[in-house]
């Protein structure tokens, strides 16, 4: 898997790092809120071969 921090350094200028940064971190924290949720949807209306 890539490393963000050595990439975001070679495309990011450091004044646009924090911004890349907080754009990683919040896809991080909505698809740790969304997954179990979607999951969920799922297994209620297909069974839980939907999942995989």
């Amino acid at each position: 898997m890539l490393q963000f921090g050595p990439c975001a350094l070679d495309v990011c200028t450091p004044s646009a790092l924090g911004g890349a940064v907080a754009l990683r971190t919040s896809a991080i924290g909505v698809s740790a809120a969304t997954g179990p949720l979607l999951g969920g949807v799922l297994v209620a209306h297909f069974g839980w071969q939907a999942v995989f």
